[in-house]
């Protein structure tokens, strides 16, 4: 993961555009705001995000390499053509056959987050 960097916000995510190495965000971001709203971007950005933010003080438009280091993906019921909510069955198979397409194609159990919202 080196040579990635994060961007993030502190307390509000209208304090965001400030960038930092992904191997230092827990350490410099995370444990030096304890107890303060903290956002992270789900996107991480190569070396010449630093030099495009001196520019143009946002991120917002940045064409250079950028990955992500885990997927999250939000579930919902699956629903029947009129609205109406089906058993969760039907909604665990269509997870476990996505699950089954990532494994096939290397992407290992910590590099994904599964959450069932509604």
């Amino acid at each position: 993961m080196s040579n990635w960097y994060v961007e993030y916000a502190i307390g509000n995510v209208s304090n965001r555009n400030k960038v930092v190495p992904i191997e230092r965000f827990s350490k410099e971001v995370v444990l030096e705001n304890l107890g303060k709203e903290i956002y992270r971007s789900m996107y991480l950005y190569d070396n010449s995000i630093k030099s495009y933010l001196e520019e143009t003080q946002t991120v917002v438009g940045f064409a250079g390499e950028q990955s992500v280091d885990k997927i999250v993906m939000d579930i919902d019921f699956h629903k029947s053509p009129d609205g109406e909510e089906i058993n969760g069955v039907k909604t665990i198979e269509n997870v476990k056959k996505v699950i089954d397409t990532m494994n096939k194609l290397g992407i290992e159990d910590n590099h994904y987050q599964i959450w069932f919202s509604g």
